[in-house]
């Protein structure tokens, strides 16, 4: 249970009421106020939970969950509303069935536990004759170690130092622990507190329910452990209280959940445990704002990944914007520069661009030299020419040159003595007419030679004749004025 702390005790005293014949009882909507439910509906049903308790355990429900009518204020007039007349093992049995998740909810549970716990004690008391009611006052020094801490309680002074001291044991002895101990006792005798002390020593760390507790362990050698220095010793200590079945086993309490790992079985069980506790030194603490080892490692690196994801996304985000005024933005767009790159970039967009640039990135690709980029720009470069020069059209003589052509192919010299081979083959002609210039006037051959005759040279001289040479001269002339008028064009 938790502990009870002055104000959260007087948040239950403060709304209980008291009978003329001095019984003790709450109203339901108080009380549902101080457990925090806001909606009436949902505190009913809590109710209606405790009331099935109360008569499972035979109980009279119509005497603990007295029905009575409030008159309330409803803005300018009243109403009645119903509510409950609550006894203390009512509120006990509504705190047991409220939601556990609530710090209120524990609080009352020990608060109605207690009062339940005392009431009972005291109906026994007072069941006693008077020797038997002495010697309990006698002997049972616990019991007065419990009275004197509700006397605290009743006051408004609940601290964990005055609610919680161990002196002596039941025979006034102070108490000593052998390797294997067994606590045991009544409720509210502190057998939990002092199982939570040992844990401690177990686990290194304070429970969480004592705020600024106080204690001392003397071991045999007379050295003592305190809160202070839970981690300065090497006891091998295992505590299996409320807290440990909590921690390890709440398959027990809670049917969904699972066995916690909390003892290793073997002859090597303190090597292992050794090294689990290295183990978890190497990884540290996990408490929020306060990690140590490696979850601080881990917190670093995951804090370090944000801020890279985040860089990251910003480039990203920068990247996209700028593709997206590439492809379309109204002043550098591709879209809108046609002049450039023509009216097929019409409906160009950043899927467009993007499958471009993956195009360009391909090992395949082959870029072009600045000088090939330079020629390209040039090309498709828009701008104003000069004005065209009129071109005079040349005066050609074509029909003449045809004419005179005609008349020259046309024209018949004498055949009789034409040598017929040097008639059919021009290249020879040709070779025999150089011939004849390289030799006027020579008897011999420079080329055989054998001896030319005056008959040959005759014959010669009757092939070339002077209607041959003016016809050949004729045809060379015509030939050179097609050619200069060609060349003036």
């Amino acid at each position: 249970m938790s502990e009870l702390k002055a104000k959260e005790y007087r948040r239950f005293e403060d709304i209980k009421h008291i009978r003329e014949d001095g019984g003790e009882y709450w109203y339901a909507r108080e009380l549902a106020s101080v457990l925090d439910y806001t909606q009436w509906r949902n505190f009913t049903k809590v109710m209606d939970k405790a009331m099935i308790a109360c008569s499972n355990s035979g109980h009279d429900v119509i005497y603990d969950f007295a029905e009575v009518s409030k008159i309330v204020d409803a803005g300018a007039t009243s109403k009645p509303v119903k509510d409950y007349e609550l006894s203390r093992y009512a509120c006990y049995l509504i705190v047991q069935n409220g939601d556990p998740r609530k710090e209120v909810i524990a609080l009352g549970q020990t608060y109605f536990a207690i009062q339940t716990y005392r009431q009972e004690i005291a109906d026994k008391f007072n069941q006693l004759d008077e020797d038997s009611r002495r010697l309990v006052v006698r002997g049972d020094i616990k019991q007065w170690n419990q009275m004197l801490a509700e006397a605290a309680r009743d006051s408004g002074v609940i601290t964990n130092e005055e609610f919680a001291i161990f002196q002596k044991d039941s025979n006034g002895q102070t108490l000593n622990f052998d390797k294997l101990n067994i606590l045991y006792g009544r409720n509210y005798s502190g057998k939990t507190t002092l199982s939570r002390i040992l844990r401690a020593l177990e686990m290194g760390v304070l429970p969480e329910k004592y705020e600024n507790p106080l204690f001392e362990v003397v071991l045999n050698d007379n050295r003592v452990i305190n809160q202070s220095s839970l981690s300065n010793h090497s006891l091998d200590v295992r505590v299996f209280n409320e807290d440990f079945v909590r921690a390890n086993l709440r398959f027990l309490i809670d049917p969904d959940s699972e066995i916690a790992p909390f003892a290793i079985l073997g002859a090597d069980n303190s090597v292992l445990e050794r090294e689990i506790s290295g183990l978890e030194a190497t990884l540290g603490s996990n408490e929020q704002n306060n990690e140590s080892g490696k979850y601080l490692q881990l917190k670093n690196a995951k804090s370090d990944a944000a801020k890279a994801r985040k860089d990251r996304n910003a480039k990203l985000k920068d990247r996209d914007t700028k593709l997206s005024e590439k492809a379309t933005g109204k002043k550098i767009g591709i879209k809108y520069n046609t002049g450039k790159f023509g009216t097929q970039v019409q409906n160009y967009n950043i899927t467009r661009l993007n499958d471009d640039i993956d195009k360009i990135m391909a090992s395949t690709y082959i870029d072009l030299t600045q000088k090939e980029k330079a020629a390209h720009e040039k090309m498709i470069l828009e701008q104003a020419k000069g004005k065209v020069k009129t071109i005079q059209c040349p005066k050609l003589s074509f029909s003449q040159y045809c004419q005179d052509a005609s008349e020259l192919l046309s024209r018949e010299i004498g055949s009789s003595s034409k040598i017929q081979k040097l008639l059919l083959n021009a290249a020879l002609s040709g070779w025999v007419k150089t011939g004849i210039e390289l030799h006027e006037d020579e008897q011999i051959c420079a080329f055989c030679g054998n001896s030319i005759s005056d008959e040959r040279w005759k014959v010669l001289h009757a092939h070339f004749d002077e209607d041959s040479k003016k016809l050949e001269s004729e045809i060379d002339y015509l030939l050179s004025c097609i050619k200069s008028e060609i060349d003036s064009i």
